[in-house]
C-alpha cells in the first residue's frame, strides 16, 4: 500500500510539473536574436544570410524522446517545402557533430545541423530565444527576423501527420500567406508546454 502510495504521489507531481510548464512565455512578436552559426559540416551561416528568408529553427538532442519522434515529420515538412529557396531549416543541438551526422543521415533529416559546443550554450540560447527551456522546440522567423510562431513539445501518436498540419500553418503565416494561423495549447503532449 504505501508503495502504490508513493507510486501516485509520483505521477500526480510530475502530472503538476508538466501542466505548470504549458504556462511559459510565448516568443512570438519578439525579434529573432542575431546570432552566427557554424554547420556541422562547416557552412557559415550569418544573419545576413538569413535576411529576408522564413527559417524554422528546431531545438532538439540526440537523448530526447520526443524530439526524435517528431523528426519523421520534420523530413516531411522540409520536403514539402523543397524548392522554395525563401525557407530555411536549421536545427540546433548540442551532440558530438559526428554523431548528429549519423543520425541525421539515417533519419534523411536535411536541415543545417548545428552544434553548439557546449550544453550549457544550447540552454543558454534557447532560454535567450525562448524565454525558456524544454525539447522539442519548433520556433518560426518570418523575413523581418521576428518570431511568428512557437511550438513546444511532440504528441506521442500520429507525429508526421500532427507536424505538417500544425506546423506549415506557420510556415505559411511567416511567408505571408493570407490563412490563419494558430496552434491551440496541447497537454497530451510530452514536455509540453504551449503553442502560439
Amino acid at each position: 500500500m504505501k508503495t502504490l502510495l508513493l507510486l501516485f504521489l509520483a505521477l500526480t507531481s510530475s502530472l503538476v510539473e508538466s501542466s505548470a510548464q504549458t504556462n511559459r512565455p510565448s516568443p512570438v512578436g519578439k525579434p529573432f536574436p542575431a546570432q552566427e552559426f557554424v554547420t556541422i559540416d562547416g557552412e557559415r551561416i550569418t544573419p545576413q544570410m538569413l535576411a529576408g528568408k522564413v527559417v524554422h529553427y528546431n531545438f532538439w538532442f540526440l537523448g530526447c524522446g520526443p524530439c526524435r519522434k517528431e523528426i519523421p515529420g520534420l523530413v516531411a515538412l522540409q520536403e514539402k517545402y523543397a524548392g522554395n529557396d525563401d525557407v530555411v531549416f536549421i536545427a540546433i543541438g548540442f551532440d558530438a557533430p559526428k554523431k548528429i551526422r549519423t543520425f541525421a543521415a539515417k533519419q534523411g533529416w536535411k536541415f543545417k545541423m548545428v552544434a553548439l559546443e557546449e550544453e550549457e550554450d544550447f540552454w543558454d540560447f534557447q532560454r535567450q530565444v525562448c524565454g525558456s527551456t524544454g525539447c522539442p522546440a519548433n520556433i518560426f522567423v518570418d523575413r523581418s527576423g521576428t518570431i511568428s510562431g512557437a511550438a513546444f513539445g511532440a504528441p506521442y501518436e500520429g507525429t508526421t501527420a500532427w507536424v505538417i498540419e500544425n506546423l506549415s500553418p506557420a510556415i505559411d503565416k511567416a511567408l505571408g500567406s493570407k490563412q490563419p494561423y494558430s496552434l491551440t495549447q496541447r497537454t497530451d503532449i510530452p514536455y509540453s508546454h504551449s503553442y502560439s
